[in-house]
């Protein structure tokens, strides 16, 4: 059996002083990474049932899809946690 590296989740790096380049905004920036999220439990969702079927024997593969999708999802749900805590913030500021 061949151990292959996991492919590691890649997040935009961004700073509070950085400007976004041009072309690119936060509804293309979030687009990009909900799209990713849907490509990546596509693929555990396919090798699932290709698992189930006896199409696919690799086990490993298998769980490692499922548990990348699983975190990276847990993740989406922080940074929505995140943004809705950082825009209730806003709507209290007082001006």
């Amino acid at each position: 059996m061949i151990i292959r590296p996991i492919a590691p989740i890649s997040i935009p790096s961004t700073s509070l002083n950085a400007r976004a380049p041009s072309g690119s905004s936060f509804e293309a920036v979030l687009g990009k990474a909900v799209q990713g999220l849907s490509d990546l439990q596509k693929t555990a969702d396919a090798q699932a049932i290709d698992l189930a079927t006896g199409k696919t024997v690799n086990l490993v593969d298998s769980i490692l899809a499922m548990e990348q999708t699983s975190l990276s999802f847990k993740l989406a749900m922080q940074v929505r946690d995140k943004v809705i805590e950082a825009y209730q913030d806003i709507m209290r500021t007082q001006l």
